[in-house]
């Protein structure tokens, strides 16, 4: 560790990285087996909205890597929901697979996604494509990187020439020169695809904490920039759904003139 290093909560911070990379790689390996192996899906909200026992598989995989370094840490997942004292100790927020409906349909677009926050701050991030191989890693002040690259954002600057990630319904009107809408049907790996500069924006209405707290740190340390509809940033509330736009920051006003800013 060097003198310098940041602590959280008296952790050094390449030490969260560290376990958090484990974690990630286990659900990652428990995703991937899965992928083409026989499902049990079940709906939750609605048909579009589904789990599968490898959702449920590779938050308990997290959970326990984490729990073996970390035993007083506080969890918030998806699929089990809140446990430990998030006010008082590191909180490790979990999204198994984000795109669970293209996993159960055997479309490889999906990710896997893991953050650490403490008091209100994410201070790792990390999502991985079990398929392509991708793995996406930042900690707060120190960059981001896949598979050990430094990422930077796109230095495109109009939309016109433009990759966004959103749904066509979000916009008020459509400009004449939009450029290009590509949707994967997982948030963190659209939001990832920000960072690496192969997209330049991605937009939701309606997003919760575990699909875009890891990537909104991986997008931040790679120079983007991330806030909601209304331009405000973002609340790490684990209880209320947020809209969301991540953006290279040189489209990003531009981008907002074209979507509904209406009070969420």
């Amino acid at each position: 560790m060097s003198y310098h290093e940041l602590l959280v909560n008296d952790i050094p911070i390449s030490t969260l990285e560290s376990v958090a990379i484990s974690a990630i790689l286990r659900a990652s390996d428990i995703a991937k087996e899965g992928f083409y192996s026989s499902l049990t899906i079940q709906e939750k909200s609605g048909p579009h909205d589904v789990v599968t026992q490898f959702d449920r598989e590779a938050e308990h995989a997290i959970i326990e890597t984490i729990s073996n370094t970390f035993p007083d840490h506080a969890f918030l997942g998806e699929e089990t929901g809140s446990r430990g004292v998030p006010a008082s100790a590191i909180t490790w927020v979990i999204d198994p697979i984000d795109g669970t409906w293209n996993f159960a349909r055997q479309i490889p677009s999906f990710g896997c996604s893991l953050a650490a926050m403490y008091q209100n701050t994410v201070y790792v991030g990390v999502v991985i494509d079990p398929i392509a191989n991708e793995l996406f890693v930042a900690k707060k002040g120190y960059g981001a990187t896949m598979n050990g690259k430094k990422l930077s954002i796109s230095p495109r600057s109009t939309l016109s020439e433009s990759g966004i990630s959103l749904r066509i319904e979000m916009l008020k009107s459509v400009p004449e020169n939009l450029g290009v809408l590509r949707r994967s049907g997982s948030a963190v790996l659209d939001m990832c695809y920000v960072a690496k500069g192969s997209l330049e924006g991605f937009v939701d209405r309606s997003i919760n904490i575990w699909d875009f707290a890891a990537a909104m740190l991986i997008v931040q340390e790679a120079g983007g920039i991330v806030t909601t509809l209304n331009n405000t940033p973002l609340l790490l509330d684990p209880a209320k759904k947020q809209s969301i736009i991540a953006t290279n920051g040189l489209i990003h006003k531009e981008l907002l003139k074209w979507i509904s800013t209406e009070k969420e």
